[in-house]
């Protein structure tokens, strides 16, 4: 018995995960009210932004975040935010919160 779950999907009218805004992780660091402010500005800015209270180091939190589905990490900088791609670790330098097209263009 074969329900051939391709066609079932397409079929559907509901929206999947591929059609979901970009993830971004906000790192919280020492100053949580700022990472709260920054994930709101990231999410006005078309993200969808979630708070890493963990406090783990970056790269652990990277690995994580590559798991779990997140497409940046974002911390605010002395220069503005620092988004750092995931999984290759780049790092991005903006003054305001970017749309995810800014980051993710290739």
């Amino acid at each position: 018995f074969s329900l051939g779950l391709e066609r079932v999907l397409a079929a559907s009218s509901r929206t999947f995960a591929t059609d979901l805004q970009p993830a971004v992780l906000v790192l919280v660091g020492k100053d949580a009210p700022a990472a709260v402010r920054l994930a709101a500005a990231l999410r006005a800015a078309g993200w969808s932004a979630a708070l890493d209270v963990r406090g783990r180091n970056e790269q652990a939190t990277r690995r994580a975040a590559e798991r779990q589905g997140f497409r940046a990490l974002a911390r605010r900088s002395e220069n503005g935010i620092d988004i750092v791609l995931v999984p290759s670790g780049a790092v991005r330098r903006f003054a305001a919160a970017p749309a995810p097209a800014e980051v993710l263009a290739e």
